[in-house]
């Protein structure tokens, strides 16, 4: 299963987040990493519209509804096959049970825009047989129907996706040490003041290694343990949420520095 793709700069071991096509491809291939910090809670937060508690209505089925590019390619390699996978379970419906932080529907289609691209890029593998360093699905929500989540989600154009997910277990959320795709819940990261006010007692391990220049989050913590507890999490993700939406500081006469 593929890893995380590691870029070495400056002689340090680091991440960067982005999708970058590379060049000389018949068709774009996707390189795929993210940066340390890039997937924390107080960074997803600050992009959210809404952080939320919800169940699971119904999730997506494994019907990939774009239409084939043409005569599929074949054989299809055994690594262009390991890049193929089960659409079940991506996009779905979900119903707010507790609004956290933010707004939204009571309601909510989410991930349309996401389903569709795994749809078409799904296509795209079979068509040509060409390899993507990461799969298609990684860092992407898979939602099982009747589940509950702690959610972080954004309103974009093709309607609202999830920045996040944490399947909730009894009075805990899930965690994983890695970002395999298909994974019942992500990784859990938090910059140093999330980390020292509400999940100190998790056990966790600094991203930076000793002696590096931390970011702006200072040192980055990533959970090690397989469950936090859910209150601990909501609190974090509400608390990143609202540091997100404060008005700017202004000077004394109310104007804007």
């Amino acid at each position: 299963m593929p890893r995380l793709l590691l870029l070495v700069a400056l002689g340090l071991i680091t991440t960067t987040a982005f999708l970058t096509p590379l060049i000389g491809s018949p068709r774009p291939v996707w390189a795929c990493s993210i940066g340390i910090g890039e997937r924390s809670i107080d960074v997803l937060a600050a992009r959210s519209d809404a952080v939320a508690l919800v169940e699971v209505i119904a999730a997506g089925d494994s019907i990939n509804r774009a239409p084939p590019r043409g005569t599929p390619a074949t054989p299809l390699s055994a690594a262009a096959q390991g890049h193929l996978f089960d659409l079940t379970g991506y996009g779905g419906r979900l119903r707010v049970v507790e609004l956290i932080s933010g707004s939204m529907p009571q309601e909510v289609d989410v991930d349309a825009g996401v389903r569709s691209g795994l749809e078409e890029g799904l296509r795209g593998i079979e068509a040509t047989g060409n390899v993507p360093p990461c799969r298609l699905d990684s860092f992407r929500t898979r939602y099982e129907p009747g589940g509950m989540y702690a959610a972080l989600l954004i309103e974009r154009d093709s309607g609202w996706q999830t920045q996040i997910a944490y399947r909730v277990s009894g009075e805990d959320a899930l965690v994983t040490n890695d970002y395999s795709p298909g994974a019942v819940s992500p990784p859990l990261t938090l910059g140093d003041e999330l980390h020292e006010t509400f999940l100190k007692g998790v056990d966790a391990k600094a991203e930076y290694p000793e002696g590096v220049e931390t970011g702006p989050l200072g040192q980055v913590w990533m959970v090690t343990a397989d469950r936090v507890p859910l209150s601990s999490l909501l609190d974090a993700m509400r608390a990143a949420h609202k540091a997100s939406i404060q008005p700017p500081a202004t000077g004394s006469a109310g104007l804007a520095h």
